[in-house]
């Protein structure tokens, strides 16, 4: 009997090449869709669609501040309130002289984003800095939003991670935060994959609040954005929530705020730039309530002053209650109060 031998199936290596296709197909399939979709992202969504606006102001900042600079620059640097109370035009025109003003403000943008962005501002030796600041901000200190320290990165206003800067801000963020600040610019951008729908988002809630005007993100002049001014029971009750978050400031044994402050009109007065604190207070209905609050400011601002030659405009109580949109941004009227007082700060003497 003669016995018949079967043919291998298999190649003589035993490699069983159909299961290597379909591991690589498993394995190359996910990491090529990843692939097409960064390049979509990267080269379609973000170029066309941007960045949500807070985002897109800090990187515009940073656009900015790699095109100008010199001794003849004063920026304005603060959050809402710098955005909404001060009009670059009208402080260059009540200044005079060859002065280029502009409003870098931006909503949100607390103390510790200020820090981050303060090297590369400092870097194109601008001659004079106006800092918004207001009494609440000398309490505790806040993280940037996750939108705004990516832009931190996207924007290249952090370096190398083992510089001096990182170790310097270690000190107000936690490590997440700290790496979120310091992402690539891969990470970065992933994290607004979903940017087109944040956009739509924030311009529907902008159509169902109303009274809002759409601003670029690069305008330098007169950023503002509320077109109104509320008042009756809308206006009591922001005076009201504003007034709460006075209460626990003034509560707080936190101070972390103030002591930030410090640091940012230290590393000012170190690079010889001027600097010119701007206090507008708040709304004059909530100035009982928050007059501990105003007066640790008011030491803090001497101090500063006395230490580091930080010229003060202090506009508390002076802005009448017609000059405010709500309980703690100014309207047109008290933009042009505020703009005119740091323009004649600006064309004065420093003595």
């Amino acid at each position: 009997m003669t016995t018949e031998v079967a043919e291998p199936t298999e190649p003589p290596n035993g490699v069983d090449r159909a299961g290597w296709r379909e591991l690589a197909v498993v394995l190359l399939g996910p990491a090529l869709g990843v692939f097409v979709a960064w390049v979509v992202l990267n080269s379609f969504v973000l170029p066309a669609v941007g960045y949500p606006k807070d985002a897109a102001r800090v990187i515009a900042i940073s656009q900015m501040l790699d095109q100008h600079g010199g001794k003849s620059a004063a920026y304005v640097i603060g959050n809402s309130v710098g955005v909404e109370g001060i009009d670059a035009a009208i402080v260059e025109e009540v200044a005079g002289g060859d002065w280029a003003v502009r409003n870098i403000s931006c909503n949100g943008l607390g103390f510790v984003t200020i820090r981050a962005m303060l090297p590369k501002i400092l870097r194109t030796d601008v001659g004079t800095i106006f800092l918004v600041v207001g009494p609440r901000e000398i309490d505790v200190v806040h993280p940037p939003h996750p939108d705004r320290a990516y832009a931190l990165a996207i924007g290249g206003f952090v370096g190398d991670a083992s510089g001096q800067e990182f170790e310097a801000l270690r000190e107000w963020v936690d490590e997440g935060v700290l790496a979120t600040m310091y992402a690539s610019d891969r990470e970065s951008k992933l994290h607004f994959r979903l940017a087109p729908l944040n956009i739509f988002n924030e311009k529907i809630r902008a159509y169902l609040r109303g009274g809002l005007r759409s601003m670029r993100a690069d305008e330098w002049v007169a950023p503002y954005e509320l077109a109104i001014s509320i008042s009756g029971r809308r206006l009591d009750r922001h005076l009201e929530e504003t007034g709460r978050t006075v209460d626990e400031a003034i509560r707080s044994e936190d101070r972390s705020g103030a002591r930030l402050l410090r640091e940012i009109a230290s590393l000012i007065h170190n690079s010889g730039t001027r600097l010119i604190l701007v206090v507008p207070g708040l709304h004059p209905s909530l100035g009982e309530r928050a007059a501990p609050l105003r007066q640790e400011l008011a030491a803090l601002c001497e101090e500063l002053s006395e230490q580091y030659g930080a010229e003060v405009v202090d506009l508390t109580g002076h802005l009448q209650s017609e000059w405010w949109a709500d309980a703690v941004h100014l309207n047109e009227d008290g933009r042009r109060g505020l703009s005119e007082s740091l323009g004649r700060s600006l064309g004065g003497s420093r003595d």
